[in-house]
């Protein structure tokens, strides 16, 4: 029976239509049902797949801005929900679903309902509709506010739910590749935890080895109060390195926020890399060494300028 299962999930992702990302956020909500290990049948209430749903579209909505379709007001609802959210209470790119959860209970009270009238009327129907045919046997069946999942189904999701979490994930990145072309998109559809780098030697090096202590943007001197910038923004590259870093004064680094600067500062993080570049990096240390090695041979400059018109074109606006 399990061959069966995978027969129809398999056939959804090969041959299904797919005019958003909800069904890949569907399968991967039934994958977690799947960990939670249990026998029989059960109904799975459309608020708990609410929950799912908000969990797995808010970091890309949020601190990513991965968009799911050509123009941004198409997107799926829940992501303007969140997108809503995100605006009204001005959230930081930072802010996680459980620190949103904790300091507005009320709002993500009244959120899932949302989610629940607008999101499932399509998905949940149409789920295992390939062409113009159901395939069987169906993972669950609708019923009122729910879906019915039944104990073969049941015992498939929970044998294969890591399986089935990886095919929707993968599925999900090449649907929204026609749309984004943001690095690390697996990871970040995956919802991982990126592991950010500390920036203190990164600051020492621009200070002590470079002799820099003005904003790279405004010039003023930044020594006491100075930040270090990711010229094109931490939540479009989702990495630290030193040729997309430079120094910044507190108020220019607070403006900035998640934008790239305007194509003068492009160009001058372009020749700055290549006086880095150029240099005896003896006294390098090892951190930036390794984030040089590889653009050695060259390619560093076009790089910078292909990752600056995707950034902006995924939405994350050009700051001055």
């Amino acid at each position: 029976m399990g061959d069966a299962y995978m027969d129809t999930v398999t056939s959804i992702l090969k041959r299904g239509q797919f005019a958003n990302s909800y069904k890949f956020a569907l399968l991967r909500s039934l994958a977690a049902f799947g960990a939670e290990q249990g026998s029989g049948y059960e109904t799975v209430e459309h608020e708990w797949l609410a929950g799912k749903f908000i969990e797995f579209y808010w970091p890309l909505t949020v601190r990513f801005k991965i968009r799911q379709a050509t123009v941004p007001n198409k997107d799926p609802v829940v992501m303007r929900y969140i997108r809503n959210e995100k605006t009204t209470l001005g959230l930081s790119p930072e802010t996680s679903l459980p620190k949103y959860q904790n300091k507005y209970q009320d709002r993500h009270a009244q959120l899932v309902p949302k989610v629940v009238r607008k999101a499932f009327a399509d998905v949940i129907p149409r789920f295992h509709t390939v062409g113009k045919k159901e395939v069987k046997p169906a993972l669950y069946e609708p019923v009122g506010e729910g879906i019915l999942i039944d104990a073969d189904a049941r015992q498939f999701l929970n044998a294969n739910h890591k399986a089935l979490d990886l095919l929707a994930i993968g599925s999900w990145v090449k649907f929204t590749e026609k749309f984004s072309s943001a690095p690390r998109l697996y990871e970040k559809i995956q919802g991982l935890k990126f592991k950010r780098s500390a920036l203190k030697p990164y600051k020492e090096f621009f200070q002590t080895v470079l002799g820099e202590t003005n904003c790279f943007y405004c010039g003023r001197e930044a020594q006491a109060q100075s930040h270090v910038d990711h010229v094109i923004p931490w939540s479009f590259v989702a990495e630290d390195k030193v040729w997309n870093l430079v120094l910044s004064c507190e108020k220019c680094n607070g403006e900035k926020s998640s934008q790239t600067p305007e194509d003068p500062f492009v160009e001058k993080l372009i020749r700055r890399n290549e006086a880095l570049l150029a240099m005896d990096d003896s006294k390098f240390p090892p951190s930036v060494i390794r984030d040089l090695t590889e653009w050695r041979p060259g390619g560093l400059q076009k790089n910078v300028e292909i990752l600056v018109v995707r950034c902006r074109a995924d939405g994350f606006g050009t700051w001055s």
